[in-house]
């Protein structure tokens, strides 16, 4: 009596599910829509299509969505510096930052931690020469701004060495 749902894989890509005689089709589908609406970005936002897992190494398909869920959130969506909810896409971030009280504390915050908007996404884009700057994220403890690859990097250590100091 138990009801039976035909089994699903996620993409990689998008994040989105597939039955299994279709998922091979849609990822090729999906890295050429991908690779589409990057190249119609500014090239300082583009990113680059994510590496297919491995998935023949996991032992179950649940272990293999769970890579290619991963991979789509790890390389695809954009993540709040405030609280670190996800969005696939800057301006739907952007749009949430005007809104985010996690934001607005870091804004108001009398550490002395000044965010303005503009900086958490850098969105003028252009220094003072006028010249495009790249995409840049600032850092909600320290206040420094890091690249897209390396800022959930310095994120962790940064709250490491903020955690020690306060011990």
């Amino acid at each position: 009596d138990e009801i039976k749902f035909p089994k699903t894989y996620a993409c990689y890509i998008c994040g989105k599910e597939y039955g299994s005689k279709s998922i091979s089709i849609h990822e090729k589908q999906c890295a050429e829509r991908f690779q589409k609406q990057q190249e119609r970005r500014p090239s300082q936002e583009r990113k680059k299509l994510p590496k297919r897992p491995f998935f023949e190494k996991a032992t179950s398909l649940e272990e293999r969505n769970a890579w290619a869920r991963a991979s789509f959130e790890n390389h695809v969506m954009v993540a709040c510096p405030g609280c670190k909810r996800t969005f696939e896409g800057e301006s739907k971030l952007e749009k949430h930052t005007k809104g985010c009280d996690y934001v607005k504390e870091l804004n108001q915050s009398s550490s002395g931690i000044r965010i303005r908007h503009n900086n958490i996404l850098n969105l003028s884009g252009i220094d003072e020469n006028n010249h495009k700057a790249p995409r840049t994220y600032v850092c909600y403890l320290c206040g420094k701004e890091y690249g897209s690859e390396s800022i959930s990097i310095h994120e962790k250590q940064c709250a490491e060495l903020f955690k020690k100091q306060q011990e």
